[in-house]
């Protein structure tokens, strides 16, 4: 995962977006903004790609 351009995390484990992976009853109660999901990992070239975009 890439966090403003940056390597955030590297892992082969689910992702949960707006909640904890464990404690289902903590939800997040915000905004996000310029959110992509892809059906495949994507290579560290093809990241930096779509960040050049802007």
């Amino acid at each position: 995962m890439y966090f403003n351009r940056q390597p955030n995390a590297n892992t082969t484990s689910n992702m949960f977006i707006g909640r904890d992976s464990e404690i289902t009853v903590y939800y997040f109660h915000g905004k996000l903004d310029d959110i992509h999901i892809y059906s495949k990992a994507l290579s560290a070239s093809e990241i930096k790609a779509l960040s050049n975009i802007r």
